[in-house]
């Protein structure tokens, strides 16, 4: 109540294009209080300003703390997957973080390029320009054998993969619901085929599900994949 009325107030009356937002750490703990409160807050500002599809691009929580290969448990995991999900909503747009933070300090210095990152979702979705925004967005998946193959969207002003064949970042669960870390790579189809062999019959998989993943899933200009996961 005391920031909204001393700093969102006293504003709804200037003209304003759109809305940054770059928060979420002081949240994790409360993902699924997160998840509602932050669409309820997009829908709030737009009615506010009195533009139902003024643009909303947030930046998604960077890496941080001690590294970890497996960590299923992850809040900030958690907290990163709420901030995703207002993806839901029209003229929304996320800048990726996952490579970019510091293990000992939630405030990293890497600015410069996660305003790059913003600035390309502005200029593509806001002012139509030409350029790439976004990487692959992961969509659904299927089991071949030992394999899960996932597959990704390409919305217009999307990059391919890099190719990689020995991809960091994913973990995978077997039939006894227990975690490995997995083996990836990317094929030519702009797929990504995980396995392990500590599990032969494979029923999920997440992807940078820690609170300071290693992730390298990209394209060519530099922009990541999110984190997700496809038992949600």
């Amino acid at each position: 109540t005391v920031l909204y009325n001393a700093m969102i107030h006293p504003l709804i009356n200037f003209p304003i294009k759109g809305i940054i937002w770059y928060q979420g750490c002081s949240n994790v703990n409360r993902s699924e209080q997160y998840k509602l409160l932050f669409q309820a807050l997009i829908h709030d500002w737009r009615r506010l300003f009195k533009q139902p599809e003024m643009p909303f691009y947030f930046v998604q929580l960077a890496n941080f703390l001690t590294p970890s290969k497996l960590q299923p448990d992850s809040e900030w995991a958690l907290l990163r997957e709420a901030q995703a999900d207002a993806l839901c909503l029209p003229h929304t747009g996320m800048a990726v973080n996952i490579d970019l933070g510091d293990p000992k300090d939630i405030h990293p210095k890497t600015k410069r390029e996660l305003g790059r990152r913003l600035s390309a979702i502005a200029l593509n979705q806001t002012y139509d320009k030409n350029i790439p925004y976004t990487a692959p967005i992961y969509k659904d998946y299927n089991v071949v054998g030992r394999e899960i193959h996932l597959h990704f969207e390409q919305p217009k002003g999307c990059e391919p993969l890099v190719q990689e064949y020995n991809l960091p970042g994913f973990i995978i669960q077997g039939t006894d619901m227990k975690w490995h870390v997995a083996q990836a790579r990317t094929t030519d189809q702009g797929d990504v085929i995980v396995s392990s062999p500590n599990v032969k019959y494979p029923v999920a998989v997440r992807y940078g599900w820690a609170d300071n993943p290693t992730c390298t899933l990209r394209t060519k200009s530099g922009l990541y994949v999110a984190p997700f996961r496809t038992d949600k």
